[in-house]
């Protein structure tokens, strides 16, 4: 029986082209099979996502798998990311004796870091633990790493890279501190005969940060009347005195003061205040030690609004006498509140 030549030709055609479709695939698959690395991961995540592009970038062809101790596995190495409790990447590495994956290192992130800056740091290991196991030192390697069979774990921590150093800008000079204060206040004193009604004056020099030497005046707008079964007399005494002050200041927005110091007061009766029953002006000049205490909310960025207060205690008795009989003392004690405004020069 003899076939024609155009049947003949049919399986040869065929073989051929077999051949070509074999030649043309081979050396791809030869090209894109690398090292294989067994990736084990409970639940992708953006971090073990990293990890794999980062092991994938050096050549490695990635096999997933669910155990990294299970066998049948032709992996050279392997990589398991944990989450949690704490975030590691556990690696292994094909023992020379006895074919099985045996853990070799740990990364471990720090956990002060952020999501980014662990990620660049589990990079850098990763590419220091896998580079000497790309093609073509994956033979030597493995004979190398043989007799490391009982080699304890390796703990691998990510050491922390120093801070970039900001530069350095000129910052403006603070502005500088108030070496003085002036005010201006509305007082009451209280003294025999009621409230009256002063104008305060008060200046102070910043010795120090916190501690200030000043004076204060206070001159009577109003005086008082002391009265009794033999008459009435008006009653003003005005103050001078110097002080030491203790300025603190708990926020930026309130000024807290403590002062101790000395005053001379001019203590003036006026009316039927001595015998023989006639206006006569009467005048007495007497030291008392005063001791006060301010608060002071800031207005703007020089001007406070303060409120003090004073008491003091004369040193010598001032009494006030009608027809010989004292009636009333002043100074023991004497008290006063102010209410003013005051600005730092």
């Amino acid at each position: 029986m003899t076939i024609p030549r155009r049947r003949r030709r049919i399986p040869s055609v065929i073989a051929a082209a077999a051949f070509v479709v074999i030649a043309a695939l081979s050396p791809r698959r030869a090209r894109a099979d690398g090292p294989r690395v067994l990736f084990v991961v409970a639940e992708p995540t953006p971090f073990s996502a990293r990890v794999r592009a980062e092991i994938e970038a050096m050549g490695f062809e990635i096999e997933p798998g669910s155990d990294v101790t299970a066998t049948g596995t032709t992996a050279i190495a392997a990589a398991r990311v944990i989450e949690s409790p704490a975030r590691r990447i556990e690696l292994w590495i094909v023992d020379g004796a006895t074919g099985r994956l045996t853990e070799r290192a740990i990364v471990m992130p720090s956990p002060d870091d952020d999501d980014a800056s662990q990620t660049v740091r589990a990079s850098e290991q990763l590419r220091a633990f896998f580079q000497p196991l790309r093609a073509p030192a994956v033979a030597p390697l493995l004979a190398a790493r043989a007799p490391l069979v009982n080699a304890p774990v390796v703990a691998v921590p990510i050491v922390n890279a120093p801070a970039p150093v900001a530069p350095v800008v000129n910052a403006p000079a603070p502005a500088p501190r108030p070496r003085f204060l002036v005010g201006a206040d509305l007082g009451v004193p209280f003294q025999p005969g009621g409230p009256a009604l002063h104008l305060g004056l008060k200046t102070r020099w910043m010795a120090l940060e916190h501690l200030g030497l000043g004076g204060f005046l206070s001159v009577p707008l109003i005086g008082s009347t002391v009265k009794a079964t033999e008459g009435s007399a008006s009653l003003t005494a005005p103050l001078l005195g110097l002080d030491v002050t203790v300025v603190a200041s708990p926020t930026p927005r309130v000024r807290l003061t403590a002062s101790a110091g000395l005053a001379l007061a001019w203590v003036r009766t006026s009316g039927f205040a001595d015998a023989p029953y006639q206006g006569t002006t009467s005048e007495v000049v007497s030291a008392l030690p005063i001791f006060g205490a301010g608060f002071a909310p800031r207005l703007t960025d020089r001007t406070n609004l303060y409120l003090d207060g004073r008491l003091g205690f004369a040193l010598s008795r001032v009494d006030i006498s009608f027809a010989g009989r004292p009636v009333a003392a002043w100074g023991r004690p004497l008290g006063m509140l102010a209410l003013g405004v005051s600005v730092d020069l």
